[in-house]
């Protein structure tokens, strides 16, 4: 099986581009919305009334509890895309963002990682996460820059 190459980008800079795919909660696409944090965990984020380990777990929980089904859908939105997808969300390239966890997940999952892998410029940084969120304790985390 070929592998799905995962990468992330703003969506303000990518919105509609082949090989894409909003995985907001605002998603035209009710499969894609499936991907996204829920409107209620993103609200408790950016009031900062959630603690990041919990953010993550919670949504590392979400992405546990997705049918097969899903996934599959995933990795065939990649296959039309020449094995490329791009998740596009708000949040800007090395901040804290539930896309970096869906990659990871996505590649790391016993079940899911035969049919994905982080793009290259991402490996070492996805890899790099842990899921209590401790590379995101610095109130401004170095940002990063990634090529898609």
């Amino acid at each position: 099986m070929r592998k799905v190459v995962l990468s992330r980008a703003r969506i303000q800079a990518h919105r509609g581009e082949p090989g894409t795919l909003d995985v907001t909660s605002y998603s035209k696409q009710w499969q894609a919305k499936a991907f996204a944090t829920s409107g209620l965990l993103e609200n408790k984020r950016h009031r900062g009334s959630i603690s990041v380990p919990l953010y993550i777990e919670s949504y590392r929980r979400q992405l546990a509890s997705l049918s097969e089904p899903r996934w599959k859908w995933l990795y065939k939105r990649g296959e039309a895309s020449d094995y490329r997808l791009n998740l596009l969300c708000y949040c800007s390239d090395g901040r804290l963002c539930h896309t970096y966890y869906a990659i990871k997940y996505a590649t790391e999952h016993e079940r899911w990682s035969k049919g994905f892998e982080a793009h290259e410029d991402l490996v070492e940084f996805v890899e790099g996460l842990d899921w209590e969120g401790t590379i995101w304790e610095y109130r401004d985390p170095v940002r990063l820059r990634f090529s898609s």
